[in-house]
């Protein structure tokens, strides 16, 4: 029997969703975004909150969330289970770790509480791949809800400047958020997504350039460096991994040997005039000048040794998740004494996850980057531009989080958008080998076929405008 070549795309396509896991999902997503952007948004004062205990408000927004995530996940739970079954084992791993180190922590019930919310956006972010086209629902309700937000802010700083002002800085405004880095993340983000709904969902191109406008003047009025280095690294990146520049299989490992040749030959004559290797300061100084910061990353470097303090002290297992930035009277209480203000991060994610969850808790973090981007290289034979996006989100995040900490925060906004997009990940490409299970026998290339798997039919005409332009 002759094997079909092309195949039809009924037996194809996901199960439809119900009327009920559609609406909700994607009420899911706006929350999941307004509570990742703004975790304490509605607080009377966030500055007063009890990061030990939370507020009960703080409790019941985010329990609601959280309670939606597992009616859906359950609602489905045939497909659901399978897709958990594909998460990225280490970051699985990693939510258990975190788990099983309330049994050490000084605070057991905060460890718990935060390691529900890391555990929680994993069950959130595959109730939100239920909906149909996952991704560019993802995009467009994310990306609507956060210019939303920038647009709130452009009126809060036209009506009363003086609240959306940055306390005790010239120029620099923070609109509705809690200060100026709130709004340049939000404006990045958007500045990021407008581009890839461009390219994934196939909005038009006025759209995108409005959308565009709007990030590019919120980030000039944050003046925040941070984020503006951040849309442009995730911006090239994305553009440079999106489709084929050249006319070469290897044209990416040409880019790659290129960039390295250059770096390495920039060492050689340094080392040949100096008979040293460059330090810290000669090696990010030109660029920290760019952004107007000095070589200690804003003093950064000062906390980072005042935690390895605490480091020294459970260099292993770690102090417990969650339990050493919770403010005055915490375990973080001589770090305060040494600075002028209360920090609740070491500005380091991977100097953090040593401090809580030990070298243990960074060996397994480290693992699931490594296996999420083992993912991403994956996904680039069944969608290079999907692929592309994720990739750029990756680069960013993990390099951010060296003076940032953004992984594996519980609901802050990076920690929860690289959990969702390692399940985004995995549930395009285990999907694809879910339905070659289904479909064995019957001769048909289901792999191959997934690329073509429901895209808007706008999204569909863009691409094939953008596959004859690349």
């Amino acid at each position: 029997m002759a094997s079909v070549s092309a195949p039809p795309r009924a037996p194809l396509v996901p199960p439809h969703t119900d009327a009920f896991t559609e609406r909700w999902g994607k009420i899911l997503i706006i929350a999941f975004a307004m509570l990742a952007i703004l975790p304490r948004a509605l607080e009377v004062d966030p500055k007063t909150a009890d990061f030990s205990a939370g507020s009960v408000n703080g409790q019941i927004q985010l329990g609601g969330i959280l309670l939606l995530g597992f009616v859906l996940f359950f609602k489905r739970f045939e497909r659901t289970f399978y897709d958990l079954r594909q998460v990225n084992v280490a970051l699985l791993l990693l939510v258990i770790w975190a788990f099983a180190s309330a049994l050490w922590s000084p605070s057991p019930v905060t460890t718990i509480k935060r390691t529900i919310q890391a555990g929680g956006v994993i069950f959130m972010g595959l109730s939100m791949c239920l909906v149909q086209h996952p991704l560019q629902n993802f995009l467009k309700y994310v990306t609507n809800t956060l210019s939303l937000l920038l647009i709130l802010s452009l009126i809060l700083i036209v009506v009363a400047p003086d609240i959306a002002r940055e306390d005790n800085t010239s120029g620099h405004w923070r609109g509705v958020f809690e200060q100026k880095n709130g709004l340049g993340a939000v404006a990045a983000f958007c500045f990021i997504f407008w581009q890839a709904r461009y390219y994934i969902e196939g909005i038009p191109l006025r759209r995108m350039l409005a959308g565009l406008g709007l990030s590019t003047f919120c980030l000039l009025l944050a003046h925040s460096s941070t984020s503006i280095s951040v849309s442009l690294l995730a911006s090239g990146v994305f553009h440079l991994f999106r489709a084929r520049h050249l006319s070469s299989s290897f044209w990416k490992l040409r880019v790659f040997l290129l960039l390295t040749t250059v770096i390495s030959v920039v060492l050689v004559l340094f080392f040949s005039v100096e008979s040293r290797l460059p330090n810290w300061s000669e090696v990010v100084g030109p660029l920290a000048s760019i952004f107007g910061k000095g070589t200690d990353l804003s003093q950064r470097t000062v906390i980072w040794q005042l935690v390895g303090e605490e480091v020294k002290r459970h260099p292993i297992m770690g102090l417990g998740y969650g339990a050493f930035w919770m403010g005055p009277g915490s375990p973080s209480q001589y770090i305060i004494d040494e600075l002028y203000w209360i920090p609740y991060q070491s500005h380091n994610g991977y100097l953090d996850t040593i401090n809580e969850l030990g070298y243990i808790g960074l060996a397994i973090l480290i693992a699931a980057l490594l296996l999420h981007l083992s993912h991403i290289v994956r996904l680039f034979a069944i969608n290079q531009v999907v692929a592309a996006f994720h990739l750029a989100i990756f680069i960013v995040l993990a390099i951010s989080n060296y003076t940032e900490s953004n992984l594996f925060r519980g609901m802050l906004i990076n920690s929860s958008l690289f959990i969702y997009s390692s399940v985004c990940v995995t549930n395009m490409l285990f999907r694809g080998h879910g339905l070659i299970k289904m479909h064995a026998g019957r001769g048909i290339n289901v792999l191959a076929a997934a690329a073509t798997l429901p895209l808007p039919r706008s999204a569909q005409s863009r691409q094939g405008v953008l596959g004859r332009r690349s």
